[in-house]
């Protein structure tokens, strides 16, 4: 119980400690916001990858829809684009 004492005047008691408890708060506050950052962009990134994969069930939709065409010359038709 002495030891935590001991702990909570040098972090409350001397200049040092207000210092050290200081630069630890600042550190969390950095942490916390880093963190919040990363949630962000990854939410964000999401979004692109989702876009680009509902871009390419359209351009699969459109080619199995021209293929299926009477008049279509297949699936690796030359001449037919995106």
């Amino acid at each position: 119980m002495k030891i935590f004492l001991k702990i909570f005047e040098f972090f409350f008691d001397t200049r040092l400690g207000r210092y050290v408890l200081g630069g630890l708060a600042g550190l969390a506050l950095v942490a916390s916001f880093v963190g919040h950052q990363r949630n962000i962009g990854a939410a964000r990134e999401r979004v692109v990858i989702q876009e680009k994969a509902n871009e390419n069930v359209r351009k699969a939709d459109d080619v199995r829809r021209r293929a299926r065409d009477p008049g279509a010359r297949g699936v690796r038709d030359p001449y037919a684009r995106d």
